[in-house]
């Protein structure tokens, strides 16, 4: 992992061998690390934190890991390299300073502190041994933001990333990374819900992954309601929208159905249009047909 190609990585995806090729790696413009010794002073260290995500969101993303040590480079005393796992010390750890921090206050630090509201950041923690103790590292993967530029409520001020660090934005730079979110931007959510006879707002709210298995006329499959929910958080209107929506082969949906149709799936929109798979069909088609919802 090189480059910009850190925040392609989500922080899902990382383990703990994905930080230790990282030994020897220097800070730069897409990898920041925050040592637990930082944490002491607190606020000064979420300030940090504050600048640094928002930075990375107006500029082209990156990684930020949290609890890991580091050393001076030899000749450039001014640069932090990431030590090799096996040179980490027990007395650097959180722990060991008594310093309690979790993935949920660095979401809640992020999200509550930068605006707008950021989309694309993800936090994972991972399990570490540092000799006999066990301590916390904290992946922060930042992808560019869509949305225009962020601001740090901490310091009212907007930040890019630049290799010395994160630095104070000027307007023509904030007026380009608003220009990111010029059209619309489509997000489309999926559930599955075996609920029935219910509000769709309800259903939403309510849909689990549990499916009810259906035994008719020697056929056995499982009868299941996909609910899809879209939403544009871009700043222009779409006035068409089109998703395309891949079954896996495995589930072999069926043109079939035990209420004794020849329709086993269709789509309802909000607005009451309904579409059977493959093809458009009427509301009274398919009242035609049999099929209820």
């Amino acid at each position: 992992m090189v480059g910009s190609t850190y925040f392609e990585k989500r922080a899902s995806s990382w383990e703990v061998p994905d930080i230790e090729k990282l030994a020897g790696t220097e800070e730069g413009v897409y990898l920041e690390f925050k040592k637990p010794s930082e944490f002491v002073q607190r606020d000064l260290a979420i300030r940090e934190l504050i600048e640094t995500i928002s930075a990375f969101l107006n500029s082209d993303g990156g990684v930020m890991l949290i609890g890991v040590q580091t050393e001076r480079h030899k000749r450039d005393k001014k640069t932090e390299l990431l030590k090799p796992l096996e040179a980490w010390s027990s007395a650097q750890t959180f722990e060991h300073l008594g310093i309690s921090l979790t993935a949920s206050q660095i979401r809640d630090v992020i999200y509550g502190n930068i605006a707008p509201k950021p989309t694309s950041v993800e936090v994972k923690d991972l399990d570490v041994h540092v000799g006999e103790v066990e301590t916390t590292v904290f992946v922060v993967t930042v992808a560019p933001s869509p949305l225009g530029a962020h601001q740090s409520v901490k310091t009212q001020r907007y930040y890019r990333r630049t290799a010395d660090g994160d630095e104070p934005m000027l307007d023509f730079e904030i007026r380009a990374v608003n220009s990111r979110r010029a059209g619309p931007l489509l997000h489309l959510a999926c559930k599955i819900s075996d609920i029935a006879g219910i509000p769709f707002e309800e259903e939403w709210k309510s849909s689990s992954v549990n499916m009810e298995r259906v035994a008719s006329e020697g056929k056995s499959f499982y009868r299941v309601s996909l609910v899809f929910a879209t939403s544009n958080i871009g700043r222009g209107t779409a006035n068409v929208a089109r998703f395309d929506i891949g079954i896996p082969a495995p589930w072999q949906v069926e043109h079939y159905s035990p209420d004794g149709t020849n329709v086993g799936a269709y789509w309802e929109s909000r607005g009451g249009l309904q579409y059977s798979i493959g093809s458009c069909m009427s509301p009274a088609k398919l009242r035609q047909l049999g099929h209820r919802k």
